[in-house]
């Protein structure tokens, strides 16, 4: 089991720089491990609460939490500054996702200096859209059908 933690700091309740998408490669049942979300947590009350250590175990018996379980095909769709977790996996399978970002290029980036922000050298410095996604998608389509 992973320990909770938000992928970014806080920013602003007002807007949102990042959004992430888990998509499931396939049925992801309460034994694999599933994402654990703590709903409502991305707020500047919730994160002073979590990275004060006298506050933070008290804050998270109190909040109530989500299991993502996921079939194939579905996607969880969640604010990065949203406190998250991995759950055990006590299956004997791996847990398969394809994770992705969307970032608002009007806003900064809120991402840590550890956070590369692509595992793709080439597409960290070349903005793509999903304008972008969904051409490249038709064209591998219309070539491989």
């Amino acid at each position: 089991r992973q320990v909770i933690y938000p992928d970014i700091p806080f920013e602003s309740e007002d807007s949102v720089s990042l959004v992430t998408c888990f998509f499931a490669l396939q049925n992801i049942d309460e034994t694999m491990g599933p994402t654990v979300y703590l709903p409502g947590t991305n707020t500047e009350y919730h994160h002073e609460k979590f990275n004060n250590r006298a506050t933070a175990d008290a804050l998270l018996s109190e909040t109530q939490s989500v299991l993502a379980t996921l079939n194939a095909g579905d996607c969880s769709i969640y604010n990065p500054a949203t406190l998250h977790c991995g759950s055990s996996n006590k299956s004997e399978n791996r847990r398969a996702i394809f994770y992705f970002t969307f970032w608002n290029p009007t806003k900064d980036y809120p991402g840590t200096s550890n956070n590369p922000g692509s595992l793709r050298s080439e597409l960290r410095t070349k903005p793509l859209t999903l304008k972008d996604l969904r051409k490249h998608i038709s064209t591998w389509k219309a070539n491989n059908t």
